[in-house]
């Protein structure tokens, strides 16, 4: 189980798109990030949260999206889901005292499971 956090809710708009030196070490190391699909390129964005020692990413859909889902090369472990899921991720998130999760990759294809405790 690590923790989870959406920088979204940072209010920071270069934390929420994942640029360069926008997110803060302590607050990433070792967690799940969640991360909001837009216009700044996904792969980037996971170099930004490797690099400040971040354990995973999880990519959440736009509205514009919907449920469309899109398959990267990251540098870490990452996985896509749709609009729906991601609202869900993102309020529990944003909303419990400590958010935590499991991810877990089952093979070589995108296939994971995730765990929330309440």
């Amino acid at each position: 189980m690590l923790p989870l956090v959406y920088s979204g809710q940072s209010g920071s708009l270069s934390a929420f798109l994942y640029m360069e030196n926008s997110l803060d070490p302590k607050l990433v190391n070792g967690k799940i990030m969640i991360c909001d699909r837009d216009s700044s390129p996904r792969i980037a964005k996971g170099m930004v949260v490797k690099d400040v020692g971040g354990a995973t990413m999880i990519f959440t859909n736009s509205n514009s999206s919907s449920e469309d889902l899109v398959a990267d090369t990251h540098m870490l472990s990452a996985c896509a889901i749709g609009f729906d899921e991601g609202d869900a991720i993102k309020a529990y998130a944003s909303f419990a005292a400590n958010a935590i999760a499991t991810m877990a990759f089952l093979s070589s294809k995108l296939l994971s499971l995730f765990f929330f405790e309440r």
